[in-house]
């Protein structure tokens, strides 16, 4: 049975496309067979599905894609990791589906702006009784004082479902958005590579 992981926050442009796409490559290029599944039309539904395909679509031989649409449609079996990237206007949905069956992951910016509106989501997961899986703090500017200061009141708050490192930011995780078509090697080589200790965070979780 696959493990299956909504990745999503309640801020716009925070991190949840990017950690559920970077995950899902880092899979794959384990040779973990992986399904990513898109709730709104995203540059990943852009770059993997420019046709709006409503079939799951095997992007790599252990990289595929569907729209939350067609995830009735899903074998289960044939998945070792389902992470559906969860948009804010999807939550309500895409939980009611899969909370008795997924776990939750939430990207945090590393500012303290990103910190102000995690009470009330978090609460809101307490009431739906949705389990943590952790929070990975993304977007971090290192060397900066703010920056730094947020991941730290982050980790003395949550303690260890903090997952470590943060994601810095960084030039070949921006410059996915820009590519026309899909290369498993180039988008991991320098960008995807971000998120592994991620992915082998998860892996030694689920063994």
């Amino acid at each position: 049975m696959a493990k299956t992981y909504i990745i999503s926050n309640n801020a716009s442009k925070s991190g949840k496309t990017t950690t559920a796409f970077n995950l899902a490559l880092c899979f794959g290029a384990m040779g973990k067979k992986t399904l990513l599944v898109g709730t709104d039309k995203s540059w990943v539904n852009s770059l993997l599905n420019p046709k709006n395909s409503d079939a799951v679509l095997y992007i790599s031989p252990f990289m595929s894609f569907c729209q939350m649409d067609a995830f009735d449609t899903v074998k289960f079996d044939e998945f070792q990791f389902i992470l559906v990237d969860a948009s804010i206007n999807s939550f309500d949905k895409v939980t009611e589906r899969l909370g008795s069956e997924s776990k939750l992951i939430v990207p945090v910016e590393a500012e303290y702006y990103g910190l102000n509106s995690l009470k009330p989501f978090f609460q809101k997961v307490s009431d739906l009784g949705i389990e943590l899986e952790g929070i990975i703090p993304v977007m971090l500017r290192k060397g900066s004082k703010p920056s730094e200061n947020a991941v730290l009141n982050l980790t003395e708050y949550f303690g260890t479902s903090v997952f470590e490192p943060a994601i810095q930011r960084n030039y070949y995780l921006a410059r996915q958005k820009d590519f026309k078509t899909f290369s498993q090697s180039k988008m991991t080589e320098k960008a995807a590579v971000t998120y592994l200790n991620l992915a082998n965070n998860l892996l030694d979780i689920n063994r």
